[in-house]
């Protein structure tokens, strides 16, 4: 497993990824009003997109629960094959959920690898000092 510890103003916030059925969950527990969350998701998709060698089709943003939002986007792959992946922010939980799935053309290990470069360029765009620890 891979554990990316990150500090954010002396607060610890910690990625946790985990494989179950064949979906790559990320959960960023620390208080999400406090990160640019826009700017993150922001980020991340566009490297998704530009390691998928996918193109958005489209993007949904309406509210999930109370207090919470979900984004929904569907993307096509190179070979005409649509995936969707979507993020949850839960301001009531402090929780930032992204939901990957995995496509059959990309293994779990090559899809883990997209998600920590991923990471980096996220935390090197709010000007974050990262400290990761991989397990």
């Amino acid at each position: 497993m891979i554990e990316y510890t990150v500090r954010l103003e002396g607060i610890a916030t910690t990625y946790l990824p985990k494989l179950e059925h064949d979906y790559l969950e990320y959960k960023h527990l620390c208080n999400i009003q406090l990160l640019h969350e826009r700017s993150i998701l922001k980020n991340l998709h566009t490297v998704l997109f530009r390691e998928h060698c996918a193109s958005l089709v489209s993007c949904n943003a309406q509210p999930f629960i109370e207090q919470s939002h979900i984004y929904s986007y569907e993307l096509v792959l190179h070979k005409n094959k649509t995936f969707s992946i979507y993020t949850i922010i839960d301001l009531k939980e402090n929780s930032l959920s992204i939901h990957i799935p995995q496509p059959p053309e990309i293994k779990a290990d090559r899809l883990k690898t997209i998600i920590h470069h991923c990471f980096q360029d996220i935390l090197c765009g709010l000007s974050i000092k990262d400290q990761y620890s991989v397990v």
